[in-house]
């Protein structure tokens, strides 16, 4: 599998029969099944095409741990947590508290602007 793998990926040639996926839409729970937009689409795909897929997903996971994210980035990262954050800091504070030193911090918060049917929304 690997030396397929391999080849695909040298040769920069995805098999076409990879490209094709048969797509199923499943209705939401206790939504109107009249209305599209209360459907998820489930897209079926070759599982050879999802095992490469995963496989091309971890090399790139692996260099942008090793090469490219910050130590203090723990959101959305495997084995880290928004909580390791949280206790970084409280231990900032209690150091700075036993030394007698000053802590400060700064906090930002982020939204999505949410533009739809209904207007904007944040």
């Amino acid at each position: 599998m690997l030396k397929l793998f391999n080849r695909i990926w040298n040769r920069k040639a995805f098999p076409t029969a990879w490209r094709k996926a048969i797509v199923v839409p499943i209705p939401k729970v206790g939504k109107d099944p009249q209305n599209s937009s209360n459907y998820r689409s489930i897209a079926l795909t070759s599982c050879l095409c999802k095992l490469m897929e995963r496989m091309v997903n971890k090399r790139l996971v692996y260099i942008l741990e090793k090469n490219m994210l910050s130590k203090f980035q723990s959101g959305f990262r495997y084995e880290h947590s928004t909580e390791d954050n949280i206790l970084q800091l409280e231990t900032a504070i209690r150091d700075a508290f036993v030394t007698k030193k000053h802590s400060i911090s700064i906090f930002l918060t982020w939204t999505k602007l949410m533009i739809g049917h209904e207007g904007m929304g944040f």
